[in-house]
This record gives C-alpha cells, structure tokens and sequence, in this order.
C-alpha cells in the first residue's frame, strides 16, 4: 500500500521545528507522512533512496529556495532550483509550494520553467501554510 507523503524542505531549523512539526501532526492526523528536511544534503540522501523505499510517494513538497550550505555557511541561491528539478525527474506530478523570503518578479519567471506549482512569502503564518497545503491534496484527490 502506498504511502502518501509530504516533504518538508528548509534550511531554517527554527521553521522546521514550527511550521514543519506543527503541519507533520495535522497531516498526521489525516494519514499522510510529512518529513522534514534541514538541509540540501538531508533532501538529496532521502531521493537516492527513494529507490529503496517505492511504497512512499511523495505528492507535495515545501522547498526553501535558498538555503545555507551547513558546511560553509554561505547561502546558495540555487539549492531550491536543484531540488525541485530532482523532485520532477523521480516524481513529475509532485506539487511544489515555494517558499522563500527572496521572490522576485525574475524569480516567479525562473520557477515557471520548473513548474512550481505556487509561490509564497516565508513570512506566510504557519496556519495558512497548512491551509494552503491541505486545499492542495484535496484538489489532487489525496485529501476528501
């Protein structure tokens, strides 16, 4: 039986430790997996193993488009980018919310040819987050 999953990918651990916890216990609640990510490395360690583990299928994920390279400490501007395009090769109908503090008019254009599905602020409280995420499922049919 699959599994319904929600990934959770930030760089900030405050935010994941908030928003991330508090929308992995809601969707609990309604029989979906959300895991959390805090790095590139953490959400690219999870997609080689994907092949592993086929009976979760990821359906919506929350990328950070910048985040901080844990090693160095220098932001990379490009890491969300990277992310969501690994995200479409193993799952080309996953839904992608962006969520960034850096959304520029450039940017919205740049995410159109990843086929981010929507673009909000990082300032976005954690409750319309998870409303946002749950009327997401439920047009997709994971949610009633």
């Amino acid at each position: 039986m699959k599994t319904f999953t929600v990934l959770y990918i930030d760089d900030d651990s405050e935010l994941a430790a908030g928003t991330g916890l508090l929308l992995k216990a809601e969707l609990a609640a309604k029989n979906i997996v959300t895991r959390i990510f805090t790095s590139e490395a953490q959400i690219n360690d999870y997609l080689a193993r994907h092949t592993e583990a086929p009976e979760e299928q990821p359906v919506l994920a929350i990328v950070d488009l910048w985040m901080l390279d844990k090693k160095t400490h220098i932001p990379n501007t490009e890491a969300g980018f990277e992310v969501i395009k690994s995200l479409r090769r193993l799952f080309p109908a996953i839904f992608v919310v962006v969520v960034s503090g850096h959304i520029t008019k450039e940017t919205v254009t740049k995410l159109s040819a990843y086929r981010a599905m929507a673009v909000v602020d990082k300032t976005i409280s954690p409750g319309v987050l998870i409303r946002k995420v749950e009327e997401a499922l439920k047009a997709m049919g994971t949610l009633p």
